[in-house]
């Protein structure tokens, strides 16, 4: 994509400088570097998007084609993302599986805060950068949708009759705690019930 050189030293351009720091300034996760610093990678970042990568006629990137999450944090993550960019304009879902397009320009070379937020995005993710950060964008957001994610799976897995009287829920975070279960790779071991219920017993003791 074309993107033109910014001149702080021009009205015009340093109105655009203002809105983009603005945007950048904005993004809710601690540690990113100065924008100034990171400008300029962000201007060849989107010089670097081809075509392959992008939907409406070449104008908007194509961020995710996923056609299903495979893990709470891919759903967390990407959700997370479009909240953040939907405060910059409208996030269009068509075509992108369960990801989303962004326009990068505004069609004459100009920046958009929302190129900003995505390499934002991309830095704290890994996508670009040197991996420094830990790729969550909202810790909260992700733990919910976790445990939301092995809650439907254990359901599943698990019938009343298995449980023997003892509480639900207590099964539930025996299993999760004993199995180092994560939504990206969760089993049920059976043979492991009895062991599920004798914990879950023990917390119900001493709640």
């Amino acid at each position: 994509m074309y993107v033109f050189q910014i001149d702080k030293s021009s009205e015009g351009d340093w109105e655009l400088y203002e809105m983009l720091r603005d945007a950048w300034n904005g993004v809710d996760y601690a540690g990113l570097p100065e924008f100034d610093v990171v400008l300029p990678d962000i201007a060849d970042w989107v010089r670097g998007i081809g075509s392959d990568d992008t939907v409406w006629d070449d104008r908007e990137y194509r961020v995710c084609r996923l056609l299903w999450f495979d893990s709470a944090l891919d759903m967390s993550n990407t959700e997370t993302a479009v909240a953040w960019l939907s405060a910059y304009g409208y996030v269009s879902r068509e075509f992108c599986g369960v990801g989303y397009s962004i326009p990068l320009t505004d069609g004459h070379g100009a920046l958009t805060e929302m190129a900003v937020i995505q390499y934002a995005i991309d830095l704290i993710l890994g996508k670009v950068g040197d991996g420094r950060y830990v790729p969550v964008l909202d810790d909260g957001d992700y733990e919910r949708r976790e445990t939301e994610w092995l809650r439907d799976f254990f359901d599943g897995e698990v019938t009343d009759g298995m449980l023997h009287g003892v509480d639900r829920d207590a099964v539930f975070w025996a299993w999760r705690d004993m199995s180092d279960a994560t939504s990206g790779d969760c089993d049920f071991n059976a043979a492991m019930l009895p062991e599920y219920l004798k914990s879950a017993e023990g917390t119900a003791h001493h709640a």
